[in-house]
């Protein structure tokens, strides 16, 4: 490393491999998070969970769970769907 304009060059892209090696690792960081909170999830615990709501408290108590299932899990969309025109 003889010059200054060599050791900046050098210096930069060091910085620049530095920088994308940690946004790599909180990206994989966060993805592997949300995978593992996803998959701990279960369809039937979750059906029976909005049952038991929904005939303890009606559609009422099935909105209060449904907005905590959604508070606890964001990422996670949940369709309601109004079966035979009730």
């Amino acid at each position: 490393m003889k010059t200054l304009f060599l050791r900046i060059f050098i210096s930069f892209w060091l910085a620049m491999v530095l920088i994308l090696a940690g946004a790599i690792a909180v990206t994989v960081t966060v993805a592997q998070y949300r995978i593992a909170m996803l998959n701990s999830l279960s369809p039937g615990e979750m059906m029976e969970g909005a049952d038991a709501a929904l005939a303890n408290g009606g559609e009422a108590q099935l909105k209060t769970w449904l907005a905590g299932i959604v508070s606890t899990h964001p990422d996670l969309d949940i369709l309601r769907d109004r079966c035979c025109g009730k």
